[in-house]
């Protein structure tokens, strides 16, 4: 018969802590190692990518892009000093949207709001298009705080007549 002693009985469990321990050093050794593994792989993949950019780089360096002159043959001086003066008498250019909002505050004061509603766009890029108008002399600010209200100018009238 065997006699269990409070001995065995620690060296057993000394011993099944010494396994568990060793197995548990095993898989941490094993996730370890294939997390090396991977990070080789993803740097053997950016190594990669960064040679194949580097390729395209250097064949669009290769490749010169030439941009060709308008062709200024038939143009004498005569033609390009009348195409000036007939530049400089007509009506300064504006974008579409800026008329429209020439247009709105003909008939009535307009905000940002305003604009952003009939235009359908930001209310940042509303302000913009306000504030270009006011600081080129087409609209008029009817106040000095936010939300700032505008009316047409006289100058704005005389663009949306001629």
């Amino acid at each position: 018969m065997i006699v269990i002693t409070t001995s065995l009985i620690i060296s057993i469990i000394a011993l099944l802590v010494s396994i568990i321990s060793l197995a548990l050093f095993v898989y941490i050794y094993r996730v370890h190692v294939e997390s090396i593994y991977f990070i080789e792989e993803v740097a053997k993949s950016y190594a990669a990518s960064a040679k194949m950019l580097d390729d395209l780089l250097r064949e669009i360096n290769k490749k010169h892009i030439e941009l060709k002159a308008p062709n200024v043959s038939g143009l004498t001086e005569d033609k390009l000093s009348t195409n000036l003066k007939e530049s400089k008498e007509t009506a300064p250019q504006i974008h579409d949207s800026k008329m429209k909002v020439l247009l709105a505050a003909m008939e009535h004061e307009i905000t940002a709001r305003d604009v952003m509603l009939q235009l359908n766009v930001t209310r940042e890029h509303a302000s913009r298009l306000l504030a270009q108008l006011y600081t080129e002399g087409y609209l008029i600010r009817t106040n000095d705080k936010k939300p700032f209200k505008y009316i047409i100018s006289d100058k704005g009238k005389s663009l949306l007549k001629g």
